[in-house]
Order: C-alpha cells, then sequence, then structure tokens
C-alpha cells in the first residue's frame, strides 16, 4: 500500500508508520481468534488489550493482510500526543487507499486545536461516507496516547460514524475512553490477555518445525510458567535455535532472556511505590486485599491495584464475591529477581508474614508453601507437628509431602511426632521400606533421650503393625497390633490404636480365622465413628466386606462394598485413597451373582485410578478381567490371550506379594485349560512354584490351582488327594465359600476319575448355588485335551444343562458334534437351520421322510436334547456348515 506523494509531501509523514508491519516466517496460525475478528467486522469497534509480548501486532498483521476491502493501518507512538500531528495521520489512514481521493486537508496545522474539534470530526465522517463499504481501519500501540484532546476526537467520530468504519484498536493499556463511549449502545468484541494466551496445540504446533518436540516434555516446568505468553516462547525457541543440541544448562539462558525481556520493557517503567507493592504481593501465587495490606503495612493497596489492573501489568483476577488477584508466573519471577533491594523487609520476614496469614484462614498449603519459603526450618517443624496430623487425617498429603522435603532425615527423626506423620505418610506414598526405616531410627533416638513414653511406643508400634500387615507377616502384625492397643492411651493416639485393629483383622482373615477378624473389624469402626476417620472407615468396611464374602454372604458384603464406595464419592476420597481394591472386591461379589457386565465397570474403574508404583497396580485388575471374561465368555480369544499376556509380563518385571500371585497363578491355569494350550500348562507345572509355608487361606487357593493343573494331565490321584485335603482345611477355617468352589472341582474329578453319574450330581447341585458356569467349560476343555471323547459326550448328554451346552467353547464344540454325529445327521441337522420342512429335506438328500425322522431322533438322543429346536439352536450357534 503506498501512499499518495502529494498527500506524504504536503504533511511531511512518515510512511513506515502506515505500513502492516511484516509477518515473521515462522508464524502459527491462531484460527479460533482470526474467527473471532472475522465475526465482529460488521460491529464499529474492536478492542484488543494484553501487555506487552503477548501477539497483538502480529494477530491483527496476520488478519490485517487476508482482508480485500478497503483498509488502513497507522502504528502510533509517543510523538503522536501531538494533536495536529495525530489528526494528520488519522486522515493519512484514509489517503493511503488505492483509488480513493480524499479531500483537501487543512495544511495550516494552527487550525487544528480543540475549537475546531466538531469541524474536524464532521470532516472525516464526510470522508467516510465517500467508501462504498465501511473501511477497516487499524491503530496500534494506543497506549502510546495519553492526549485526552485525542481520545476525545476518535469517541466523537465513533459515535458519529459507527455504521461508517470498523475500526480495530490494540494496546498494552485499557482502552477506556471508546470502550465507555461503545458500551452503552454499540457491540463490540474485546479480546484480552487471556483471549491470546498460546493454548497446548499453539504451543505444540509453535516448535514443531523445529523438530524438538521432546523438547516440549523435557521442560513442562517452564513451559507451563510461561503460560501462553508468545513472547516467552519466541526468547525459548530462539535460545534454543542457537544451540544445535538439546542442554540442560538451556534452561537458565531461556529464563535469563525472558527476565531481560520483561525488565527493559515493563518493570524498569515504574515508579518505586509500585515496584516496591509489586515485590512485596508477587511473593503470593495468589493474594487479595486484606493480604495485600497485611504485606505491604499500607492502607491505599486498593487503588495500587487499579492502577495495576489498568497498566494491564500481567495481573489476573478471579473470583466474584471474594476477589483474588494474581500475576503471570514469568512475571511474579521476574519482579522476584529484580526487585528484591526496593523491599522494607526481607523476603524471609514476608514470607513468614504469609504463612501465618494463610495459616489463620485455614489454607494450609498456601500457609506451607511459605513457611518453606522462609527458609526458617524451625516454623516449619513447629508448622507439621501443630498442623501435620489435621493435615494427613484430611488427604492433604500433597501438602505433607511438600514440607518434608524441605527438611532432612536428622529434624524428621529428632522429633516423635514428626517421626510418626512421616512414616504414615511413607505407607501413603506405598514406601514400606522408608516407614520401616524411618520408624526403627527414631525408636532408637527417642530410647536414648528418654522420649520414649508408653504413647510414643504405642504410635510407634502401630506403625510397625501396619508395615507387617503390608509385607504379609502376619505372626508381627499380631504382635506389635497388640502391643500397640495395650499401651496406647485411650484419649490418645486414636489413629493408630484404629490402624492396630486393622492389621489384626487382616492378619486373622489371611489364617481364616473370620469371627475373631471381624471382631477386630468393628473395633476399628467403633474408632472411626468417634473420630470421624474417614479413610480408615472406608478400609474398615472394605475388610468386612471381605470377610463376610469368604463366608459366602454375598448380598451383606455387596452392601458393605456400596456403603464404602458412597462414602468414598461423596468425601471425594478417589484421589487420595486407593479405591482400586474396593472396585476390585466389588467386581468380585458382582461376578459371582452372574452380574459380569457391572463387574466389568466396575474393573474399568480400577485401573483408572493411578498409583505411585505405576503398572504394579494393574496386576490384579488383569488377574480379576481375565477370570470374569471367562466366566461370562463374551469376550473373544484374542481378547482373553491379550490379558493372559499382559499379566505374564508383569509377573517378568514385579514381585507381588503372595496373595496376588497364586491369584494370578489360578487365572493363568484356568486360561490354559480353557484355551486348550497344554504345552504351555506342562510347561508351567515344572517350574517351582511359591514357598511351602504360604497363609491358610491363600495355600488352599494355590492347592485348587494344581488340582486343575493335574486333572488337565490326567493325574487325578494327586488333584483328588489336593481337592480333599483343601476341602477339609476350608471346612475347619469356615471358609465357606472356598468350600464350595473346591467342592464343585471335586465334581469335575470324580466324574473324570470314578463315578461319572455321581460327578454330574454334584456339579449340578453346586452350580445351582454359585453358578460357576465357566468350570463347566473347563471340563470340556479338560476332556477334549485328554482326548476322552466318551466321556465329553456324556456330560453334554447328561451332565450340562440345555442352556450350558451353547457357553462351551466353540472349536471344541464344533469339533465334538463332527465326532458324535454321522455325516448324513449333520447334513440333516444342517438343513433344519436352514428352516426346512421334513419333506424339503427329504426331497433334498433323496431320503424317505421317515429316515429324515429317524436321524433327527438320533441326534437329540446323542446331544441329550428333548425337541428339534434346542438342536436348531445350537447348530446355529456353532454355525453349523454342510
Amino acid at each position: 500500500m503506498k501512499i499518495k506523494n502529494n498527500f506524504l509531501e504536503q504533511h511531511a509523514i512518515l510512511s513506515s508508520k502506515l505500513r502492516c508491519p511484516t509477518r515473521p516466517q515462522h508464524l502459527i496460525a491462531r484460527n479460533r481468534l482470526l474467527m473471532r475478528l472475522d465475526e465482529n467486522q460488521t460491529n464499529a469497534l474492536t478492542l484488543i488489550q494484553a501487555p506487552a509480548g503477548f501477539g497483538k501486532t502480529t494477530l491483527l498483521g496476520s488478519w490485517f493482510e487476508q482482508q480485500e476491502n478497503q483498509k488502513g493501518w497507522f502504528t502510533a507512538d509517543e510523538l503522536d500526543n501531538d494533536f495536529p500531528r495525530f489528526v494528520t495521520y488519522l486522515f493519512a489512514l484514509l489517503a493511503q487507499m488505492p483509488d480513493k481521493k480524499v479531500a483537501r486537508f487543512c495544511s495550516d496545522t494552527t487550525k487544528i486545536n480543540s475549537t475546531n474539534l466538531l469541524q474536524i470530526v464532521e470532516f472525516f465522517c464526510q470522508q467516510l461516507r465517500h467508501f462504498c463499504r465501511p473501511p477497516l481501519l487499524v491503530i496500534d500501540d494506543w497506549h502510546c496516547i495519553s492526549e485526552p484532546l485525542i481520545v476525545e476526537l476518535l469517541a466523537k467520530i465513533l459515535e458519529r460514524a459507527h455504521d461508517k468504519m470498523h475500526l480495530v484498536v490494540a494496546s498494552r493499556l485499557p482502552i477506556l475512553g471508546l470502550s465507555c463511549v461503545l458500551k452503552a449502545d454499540y457491540k463490540f468484541c474485546e479480546l484480552s490477555m487471556e483471549d491470546l494466551k498460546f493454548t497446548e496445540q499453539e504451543t505444540s504446533a509453535f516448535f514443531d518445525d523445529l523438530s524438538v518436540r521432546h523438547y516440549i516434555h523435557q521442560d513442562k516446568q517452564l513451559l507451563q510458567e510461561v503460560d501462553g505468553w508468545v513472547a516467552a516462547l519466541q526468547l525459548i525457541r530462539i535460545s534454543h535455535l542457537s544451540e544445535p543440541l538439546w542442554q540442560p544448562s538451556l534452561d537458565l539462558q531461556q529464563r535469563r532472556m525472558i527476565g531481560d525481556y520483561l525488565l527493559e520493557e515493563i518493570i524498569s517503567t515504574l515508579d518505586q511505590p509500585t515496584l516496591v507493592f509489586l515485590a512485596a504481593t508477587s511473593i503470593c501465587r495468589r493474594f487479595n486485599l486484606e493480604l495485600a495490606q497485611a504485606l505491604t503495612s499500607l492502607t491505599s493497596a486498593g487503588p495500587i491495584l487499579e492502577h495495576l489492573q489498568q497498566r494491564q501489568l500481567f495481573v489476573t483476577t478471579t473470583g466474584r464475591k471474594d476477589v483474588w488477584y494474581r500475576y503471570h508466573s514469568i512475571f511474579r519471577a521476574a519482579v522476584i529477581k529484580h526487585c528484591q533491594a526496593c523491599l522494607p523487609l526481607g523476603l524471609s520476614a514476608l514470607n513468614l508474614i504469609a504463612a501465618q496469614w494463610w495459616l489463620e484462614r485455614g489454607y494450609y498449603l498456601e500457609s506451607a508453601d511459605h513457611f518453606i519459603a522462609s527458609g526458617d526450618r524451625d516454623a516449619l517443624i513447629v508448622f507439621i507437628v501443630n498442623w501435620g496430623w489435621e493435615l494427613y487425617r484430611k488427604g492433604q498429603y500433597p501438602v505433607l509431602n511438600h514440607c518434608f522435603d524441605a527438611l532432612s532425615w536428622e529434624q524428621i527423626i529428632a522429633q516423635p511426632y514428626l517421626t510418626l506423620t512421616f512414616a504414615w505418610l511413607s505407607l501413603v506414598n506405598e514406601r514400606t521400606g522408608l516407614a520401616s526405616a524411618v520408624v526403627n531410627e527414631g525408636e532408637q533416638i527417642f530410647l536414648a533421650n528418654g522420649e520414649l513414653t508408653p504413647t510414643i511406643y504405642s504410635g510407634l508400634a502401630g506403625v510397625k503393625a501396619a508395615i507387617a500387615a503390608i509385607q504379609e507377616d502376619y505372626g508381627e502384625a499380631i504382635q506389635w497390633g497388640q502391643a500397640a492397643i495395650i499401651q496406647a492411651d485411650d484419649k490418645q493416639l486414636q489413629w493408630e490404636r484404629c490402624q492396630a485393629y486393622l492389621a489384626l483383622a487382616e492378619a486373622y482373615f489371611n489364617n481364616c480365622d473370620f469371627p475373631v477378624a471381624l471382631a477386630y473389624t468393628q473395633k476399628a469402626e467403633a474408632v472411626c465413628v468417634q473420630n470421624n476417620y474417614t479413610t480408615l472407615k472406608v478400609r474398615t468396611f472394605h475388610l468386612q466386606a471381605r470377610i463376610l464374602f469368604q463366608q459366602n454372604k454375598l448380598e451383606q458384603s455387596l452392601a458393605l462394598q456400596q456403603a464404602a464406595l458412597d462414602i468414598g464419592r461423596d468425601q471425594g476420597l478417589s484421589k487420595i485413597f486407593p479405591l482400586d481394591h474396593l472396585y476390585r472386591t466389588h467386581a468380585s461379589t458382582l461376578k459371582t451373582l452372574h452380574r459380569y457386565s457391572l463387574a466389568q465397570q466396575y474393573l474399568t474403574l480400577a485401573e483408572s485410578i493411578k498409583r505411585p508404583s505405576g503398572n504394579y497396580w494393574r496386576y490384579p485388575t488383569l488377574v480379576e478381567q481375565l477370570i470374569i471374561a471367562m466366566a461370562s465368555g463374551k469376550q473373544s480369544n484374542e481378547a482373553l490371550l491379550k490379558l493372559a499376556t499382559d499379566i505374564c509380563q508383569l509377573e517378568q518385571h514385579h514381585r507381588f506379594c503372595q496373595a496376588w500371585r497364586v491369584e494370578g497363578e489360578a487365572a493363568l491355569v484356568l486360561y490354559w485349560i480353557y484355551a486348550g494350550r497344554v504345552s504351555k500348562l506342562r510347561s508351567y507345572l515344572r517350574v517351582p512354584k511359591g514357598p511351602a509355608q504360604a497363609v491358610v487361606s491363600f495355600g488352599n487357593t494355590e492347592s485348587w490351582t494344581r488340582a486343575l493343573a493335574y486333572m488337565a494331565r490326567n493325574e487325578f490321584d494327586r488333584a483328588v488327594h489336593l481337592l480333599d485335603a483343601s476341602h477339609a482345611q476350608g471346612m475347619a477355617q469356615g471358609a465357606a465359600l472356598f468350600c464350595l468352589q473346591v467342592r464343585i472341582t471335586q465334581g469335575i474329578a470324580h466324574f473324570m476319575h470314578a463315578d461319572p453319574e455321581q460327578g454330574c450330581q454334584m456339579l449340578r447341585a453346586e452350580s445351582a448355588e454359585l453358578g460357576f458356569e465357566h468350570l463347566f467349560k473347563l471340563l470340556v476343555n479338560v476332556f477334549q485335551l485328554t482326548a476322552n471323547e466318551c466321556q465329553a459326550e456324556f456330560l453334554i448328554a447328561h451332565g450340562l444343562p440345555i442352556e450350558s451346552r451353547f457357553n462351551i467353547n466353540f472349536e471344541h464344540s464344533r469339533a465334538l458334534i463332527f465326532r458324535v454325529l454321522t455325516r448324513r445327521e449333520i447334513r440333516v441337522l444342517y438343513l433344519l437351520t436352514t428352516g426346512l420342512k421334513n419333506k424339503e429335506i427329504a426331497t433334498d438328500m433323496n431320503i424317505t421322510v421317515s429316515t429324515v425322522r429317524s436321524h433327527i431322533k438320533s441326534i437329540n438322543r446323542k446331544l441329550a436334547f428333548e425337541t428339534r429346536a434346542d438342536a436348531v439352536e445350537l447348530a446355529r450357534n456353532l454355525k453349523l456348515e454342510a
């Protein structure tokens, strides 16, 4: 766009200020903002207000070049505060438009003054009427204009010609004079700092051409601090281009460049009172007027905050009733770095003031941050001793982690209450070894210093009981749990008392002493109710539900599980309490009640919970998913194989507890039998398994698993011996659910080994009570693995109800049909599935109708069906072909 030479010469203006700046080579398309500018083009005014470096000019320039109608650009500076000079440039905006003759403008600048303001406005509006379509006028860097007369001029032009032009104004400061004119009657668009920030997708695209996508992941903290500020991203990009390879030290260089930019562009232009206010309040991530007054000792903090907002100094507000202020994190860091010398008090003293202010109002996270930032470790220790246990009970584990990270090991073990809090926190973080180390070393120090009172000893014993239960050392758990209860004061350390009860209950539960375990959970529940221990109450309900589940009291167990889940959801415990155990127990109970779809939903919830140990916690969920998938019969062979493969891979990379390991072994044995993988099963049996001194209940499960494996190898004597022993032991311990499962397996063993008729009767009786239909499928496949076709035929004919015959393994069932039926019978069965009548079948096969009837009777007899419809349904399910 070239301005006409006569206008340029007549008024001696700079043509460079009337050109749209050149777009940078590396430009990110910001379609969401361009669309907003396009949508507002029918209105009179668009305001773009944001601090330096947020891409105002770049955005406007890229949008300006896309416009096809008449348009003009003007970049203002401080010299344009001269009223005649500004008016001259305003008319130059129109004169630079192609094929448009602007009337001769007054060359006598002495006549361009406030007395002729209305005439100037009228003359400008007349020129706008000459355009067929409203022209686009852009004024950039409006913050350089401070002359009130110029603001009044533009406001009156907008008021008179709001339908004759579209004005776009970009500024670092609020454009109060213009927006107030239009807010009453006209629509206008406003883009703020929040709108101009780069989104995550735009940031990713910004670094794409550098092939440094990994860089974004390497330095997420810096990018989070940048918070979409375009200038900071560009400085990071420039510094990276200067380095051919990624270097960790680059981070310091980038931060230094960004800080220098802020210092030169913004901080150096501020007056001393504003700098003092910024330095004092920038130590807080957020603050309100009351906190600002406490930090600065100023009663005039309100006007200063208003001034900061007017100047758009990287400050944003949140909240409606209680207004909170927040600085952009990069700006905040630069202020703290460059303005420390301005503070009447040191940073340490200011942080202590802020910490106490937050603490008095119950904001523990902010208080902890300021205690740590102050560098006063004694004040931090007092804070943890007085408030740490309250934070732990409320599940504020990240706050406590943050506090303890600022203390040394020696400082932690020197204070009994610090030691206890740190030990329980370590257990929450699944760092059992660290909890054990701090308790043992702390106990020695307290004993040497004479600080090992009965109360402290009870607390340490409670932690040790919980550690022993986690490590499956149930003898130690009982010993330490009883010690904690004996030594504990009734009014103190109730948390430890409750934890001791739960450790004792876990120990007796795993020894199958269910009445004693249930009694201890009831004692724990009483402590939870008395002290309002929400997380421990969820744990108590969960353990009670597991006990009732083993006693085959499924509905009671399900009710307790649902109560625990309701408490967890209402209290928001999903983020601070590992609910995945509860979800798995719930899914297992639902599976037993044949609610497979709902059980799978709870397993999905269990897998969605992230734990500190990563995929370690996926193992029991995958095991339960595999068992449910086999029981429901709705998963494809590929899905089952993937689950089994994932379980095997996790077994190779992690050392699981005895309970999980045995459950995983049981699921894999069931799968290998179910899928007919004899070689995998036999190689598995050759590998020595877990310790013989496994706890009683899980030892029973292991015996049952091995019995199934022996049955698959035709070693029925060994299988029957293991099952009889397991059943007797389970009966003595009252493990009702486990005993029912063993009896089903015994029925299978009797059927295969000695008395098929008795075996079928046992299977029918137990399956009616438990509904373990997947064991029937296992049985059919075991027969087929051992090539015992007669027993397989007998099972289908007499052992399974009709509805169960359609759920057996697909490929094996098809093979069985082809072995049991003759060729003609298979042909007749296939033609029945096509819907043909007896006479039509006779014509197709060139046989008599009576022969067809004889074949159908033979099919029903061999497959134990009462009607031809049953046989047809089975053939259709198996996709039988001629």
